[in-house]
Parts: C-alpha cells; structure tokens; sequence
C-alpha cells in the first residue's frame, strides 16, 4: 500500500549493492579504466604503470573454489605495455579489445583479441598512432566491433575508424 493506504504497484528498479574492493598500493592511477570479459574476468588499467591487470572472480560451487576463497578475486596476469598511459581507456566488443596510451607527443591504440589460452590473454593485432597529439582518453566501439570512437580532447575531435573485414593476414 502507498502512503493514503492505496494498492500501489512499485517498480523494481536496477540495484546494485557494494561486495568487494580491487586495489593496488602504492599506485596512483589504478582503476582509470575497467573492462570485463565473461570468460577471462575483470581488466583494471593502471597508466601510471603503463599495465593493465588481471582478475578472476571465485565464485562459490565453480572447481577449485573452496568456502575461504569464496566471493574474492584472484589476481591472474599483468599485461604491460612500455607506452607512457597505456591502459588510459579500454573498450571491448565481439572478441575485439582497443586500449588506448594517450599522450602530447604520441598516442597510441592497440587493438586485439582476448585469448584464454595465451600466455597473455591480449594479444596485439594493430597500433593506430597518432603523431604530436593527445588521443584516446575516451574511446567507444559498437557492438558488432563495425566502429571505433576515440576521442582527443584537446583537439575537441572523435576521430572515426571501421572495421576493414577485407583485411586478412598472411603470417610467412
């Protein structure tokens, strides 16, 4: 019932509630961005440490997860890149990941895969380079991994790249 003591109806609306922390000592910029992936877990991007990190959730009943470990996160891989702010921005869409290392003298953004069963679970495919800009400390890719948004704010620009699906690569 309402306040005047009426049938009301209330709509359930979406509700997250706080679980759990990520952090890392001693670093500045870790969390400046997060992806997920259902497969590999959660990618927190740290620029200070041109790394992004790694982290599966135990999940309670999954193989492997004991009551102790229940409902925490495990640390799995550091992925570093030596370009200064890599993991400003990172975005993912069908299987294609883009991470940006925006900086004044060059920006760059590496785009790849998620593979589960590599060494490292993001393996490069291209670098977009922007010479004597700052770009990509926002970026966004459409679903269907069709488009690619990154943004450079000191420009006051988006600039735009389609997927090329003519493209193919013959390793030698």
């Amino acid at each position: 019932n309402d306040q005047n003591g009426q049938w009301a109806v209330y709509k359930k609306d979406l509700s997250y509630n706080y679980t759990n922390l990520l952090q890392k000592i001693n670093s500045q910029y870790f969390g400046n961005s997060v992806m997920y992936d259902k497969n590999l877990g959660v990618y927190v991007g740290d620029p200070g440490a041109k790394t992004i990190s790694r982290y599966t959730y135990n999940k309670l009943g999954e193989y492997g997860v004991t009551a102790s470990i229940a409902n925490t996160f495990t640390f799995k891989e550091s992925i570093t890149i030596d370009a200064t702010n890599f993991g400003t921005s990172m975005v993912k869409a069908d299987g294609v990941v883009a991470v940006s290392a925006p900086n004044s003298t060059n920006s760059y953004v590496y785009i790849g895969a998620l593979h589960p069963s590599a060494t490292k679970s993001f393996i490069v495919q291209q670098i977009i380079t922007f010479s004597g800009k700052r770009v990509g400390d926002t970026m966004a890719l459409s679903l269907d991994k069709n488009w690619l948004y990154i943004s450079s704010l000191d420009e006051a620009k988006v600039y735009v790249y389609k997927l090329n699906d003519t493209a193919s690569r013959t390793d030698t």
